[in-house]
């Protein structure tokens, strides 16, 4: 509609659609006015949306935010059900590529907790308590079961969720099975949590298998199903332990760790702690525990792992001592090149170790610091990958070195005579 400037409607403004000729508009009625008080045609009943709804009186409505006086908060220490390693009342991330032994080692803490096992640490676990657990990859009587007996686990505290029930049909009172999808049936794992008696853990494995409708590569969305699983983690205070897998690194070997997980950066980034699970380069059968993120305390040492069957089943076999590497190396895949380019780099690489674990007035060993050592080596240009299997090949030792309750790793090379080292090394080079 128009209005011309004397307040008369135009007559030849859209006048087919009107429910009453133009020569019938009062004289001095705006559009607005003439819109509202005529009629509707039948191309506009079906659209109430024609004429705006009136406004509420008063001002227009605003969110509001509850706020609480830090005064009034009484802090609290952090609650772990693994010391220094999975907390209580937080999400844990353990990611690993496949195959590896992720879901062995949730089903070995899994057989911790229920029977109250200690730690592979030596950390205590407390008295037995309840597991929830949701395994989407592994069948329950063939695989989850017989592992979980193998590790002499009490079955009795630990409960598995198979499947949703949706609400009943209001006319037939029946009720369908579907997947359990953490966007739609938290509700539902809360009730789970409250049947397991004292439950403390729940592992989700995979992740990604149980996010229904969210896209596990955008952000906001990985964001929406995890947000509201970290509050039920501290309502019910138990520890949730998410498996998820690792991505390809694309040939990018100096990729970020968090950037390795698969799909979005929300799930590193949602949960306190974070584990990863990797091979040993130099043991094939041999699994590295290292940690990845730890956003409550000081994180621990790395531990290490290896997958043993005794006749009574596949079981988890822990190393009681902790080891000394560090993630991004072990998680990096070896860089391309010719045999000749990276023996030469090799060869860099042990007389970079030659040089700095040797004492250049008297030729005999020295002990170096572990982290200051990785440092040097990389602003030498000399990758951690390479470092260690120089490491490797002189037969370097890691210890500890104790004092005042506190200590650090350090290299050394073996106690040997100077000359023998020598000729040692230059049969490695010829």
């Amino acid at each position: 509609m128009l209005r011309q400037e004397d307040g008369a409607v135009d007559s030849r403004t859209r006048t087919d659609q009107l429910a009453v000729p133009a020569t019938a508009i009062p004289e001095g009625w705006s559009a607005p006015e003439v819109v509202k008080a005529m009629p509707a045609s039948p191309l506009h009943r079906n659209n109430p949306g024609r004429v705006p709804p009136e406004q509420p009186e008063g001002p227009p409505p605003y969110s509001r935010v509850v706020t609480v006086n830090l005064a009034d908060v009484e802090p609290r220490p952090v609650e772990w059900l693994w010391e220094g390693r999975i907390p209580i009342g937080k999400l844990t991330l353990l990611a690993g590529h496949p195959g590896l032994g992720k879901s062995f080692a949730t089903l070995d803490l899994s057989a911790r907790v229920s029977a109250g096992y200690d730690w592979p640490d030596g950390s205590p676990a407390g008295e037995p308590a309840g597991v929830v657990l949701l395994s989407a990859e592994d069948g329950l009587e063939d695989t989850v079961v017989p592992r979980l007996v193998a590790m002499s686990a009490c079955l009795a505290h630990i409960n598995a969720i198979e499947t949703a029930l949706e609400v009943p049909d209001p006319k037939t009172g029946t009720q369908k099975r579907s997947p359990f999808r953490l966007d739609r049936d938290l509700l539902a794992l809360e009730e789970a949590i409250d049947k397991t008696a004292d439950c403390r853990l729940v592992i989700v494995d995979p992740i990604s298998s149980y996010l229904g409708a969210a896209d596990s590569h955008k952000n906001a969305e990985v964001r929406g199903v995890l947000a509201p699983l970290a509050t039920l983690a501290e309502k019910k205070g138990v520890a949730v332990v998410a498996v998820q897998h690792l991505n390809k690194s694309g040939g990018k070997t100096s990729r970020p760790v968090h950037e390795r997980v698969l799909g979005s950066i929300g799930f590193y980034a949602a949960v306190r702690t974070a584990h990863f699970v990797t091979k040993d380069r130099d043991d094939r059968d041999r699994r590295l525990f290292l940690p990845a993120k730890n956003n409550l305390a000081k994180s621990p040492p790395g531990l290490a792992f290896r997958i043993e069957d005794d006749g009574s089943g596949p079981q988890v076999a822990w190393e009681p001592n902790p080891v000394d590497v560090e993630l991004e190396d072990a998680v990096a895949e070896s860089p391309r090149g010719s045999g000749k380019k990276n023996s030469e780099r090799l060869l860099e690489a042990c007389d970079f170790l030659r040089t700095e674990l040797t004492n250049p007035e008297t030729g005999q060993p020295k002990p170096a610091a572990a982290k200051q050592l990785s440092k040097d080596a990389r602003d030498a240009g000399i990758a951690m990958a390479t470092l260690r299997r120089a490491k490797e090949m002189l037969k370097v030792v890691s210890r500890k070195l104790r004092f005042e309750g506190d200590g650090t790793w350090v290299w050394e090379l073996p106690d040997i005579e100077t000359e023998e080292l020598h000729t040692h090394w230059q049969d490695e080079k010829e």
